[in-house]
């Protein structure tokens, strides 16, 4: 399946939305909805509950009251929330306001904003457009109800087709938006496709950043075997330590209560000096990102950055303070430094070591939901015990 260009409009997945109406015993109304698709592009459903007015009130299984997990008794009017041509579903913060697209609207677990974190039930978390629409259901609904017996239909499919042409926008339709970043998540396996690199996972609340980092590490020690300048692959290997630190950096000032000055210079921290931030995590947070490395790896790893500040900031020439940072007294003021490939190749992996531990020690203070979790583990790994 293709993907969309960045921030480019994607679709609505289409088909015909029905509701049938009939009269049972006792002379009462009652209605069935439903959805017919015939297109030869993806598509995925969802459902929820809304009042009279629109107002969502909360997602359902599919399979609705007959889900064990689902309510027992209709709280509202059901109606069917349909996916983009991607099988992804638009969402919006209610606290930040930025947006992203997700593979559902999970009813049996919260929902995490990939950007500010805020956790909530996944009705809070729709889009303009999908409230106008479930607006429009619900009125569709009640004018069937206060109707004839019979099926009563709208084809989204058309909807689409009218705004294909340039006209206005009919009051069923809704489309979402492509992203940046696409990225299956490694806890729970939702898929995701967010503004920027790094975030929470909207449906586990798992951050993304040890898993980016891992993978552009791995592509620079390929580039490295395969002839790269070891300067080069030694610049970037820190910068996705810096990156990536900062990222986490900045979620531990928004989320940890913590007096404006100390949320404000964690906000500002630079990653360049692994052995002062490594110190002031230790005394802050209790998070170690030298845990279970070695002493002689840690020595390795402080003189490494010193070097990579050398070749940005000093053209590669040692100066008096790269000395005394590192101790490193085989070399002298003023004198080139040479990279080894070989040394460089034993630091990278200990850049996405760093990384693994802060991201583990994070989520030790703020917990992934294990729910999705663990729903989702049987369907990656067939035979395991674990029933969601």
């Amino acid at each position: 399946m293709s993907t969309a260009r960045e921030f480019s409009e994607v679709g609505h997945c289409g088909g015909k939305l029905t509701v049938t109406v009939s009269t049972i015993e006792g002379g009462k109304k009652a209605y069935q909805i439903g959805v017919r698709n015939s297109a030869p592009t993806p598509a995925g459903w969802t459902m929820l509950y809304a009042d009279s007015d629109g107002n969502p009130l909360s997602f359902v299984p599919i399979g609705g009251l007959s889900d064990d997990t689902g309510p027992k008794s209709a709280p509202g009017i059901l109606v069917i929330l349909g996916s983009d041509i991607e099988t992804l579903y638009g969402h919006e913060c209610p606290r930040c306001h930025e947006y992203w697209r997700t593979d559902g609207f999970p009813a049996r677990w919260a929902t995490t904003c990939p950007y500010c974190g805020l956790q909530a039930a996944p009705h809070y978390f729709l889009t303009k457009g999908q409230r106008n629409y479930i607006t429009e259901c619900c009125k569709l609904v009640l004018e069937a109800m206060d109707g004839a017996d019979g099926e009563h239909e709208v084809d989204l499919d058309a909807v689409a087709d009218t705004v294909a042409k340039g006209s206005e926008k009919p009051k069923f339709y809704y489309a979402n938006q492509a992203q940046q970043y696409r990225y299956k998540c490694e806890a729970c396996g939702s898929r995701q496709d967010i503004l920027g690199t790094y975030g929470f996972c909207s449906s586990c609340g798992t951050r993304n950043d040890a898993a980016v980092v891992r993978a552009r590490l791995d592509g620079i020690l390929e580039r490295l075997a395969a002839g790269e300048n070891p300067v080069s692959a030694l610049k970037d290997a820190v910068a996705e330590f810096d990156s990536a630190s900062r990222a986490i950096a900045k979620r531990l000032a928004a989320m940890v209560m913590m007096k404006p000055g100390r949320k404000t210079e964690l906000e500002r921290k630079v990653f360049h000096n692994p052995k002062k931030r490594a110190e002031e995590l230790r005394q802050w947070f209790d998070i170690d990102i030298f845990k279970g490395m070695k002493p002689q790896q840690v020595s390795l790893v402080v003189k490494m950055f010193a070097r990579r500040h050398v070749h940005e900031h000093n053209g590669g020439e040692a100066d008096q303070k790269y000395i005394d940072d590192t101790g490193d007294t085989s070399v002298k003021v003023k004198q080139s430094l040479r990279e080894s490939r070989e040394e460089v190749q034993q630091f990278v992996p200990l850049v996405g070591q760093m990384v693994e531990n802060f991201h583990a020690q994070f989520h030790e203070i703020f917990p992934p939901n294990p729910k999705p979790i663990s729903y989702h583990r049987p369907r990656r790994n067939p035979g395991s015990p674990t029933k969601p």
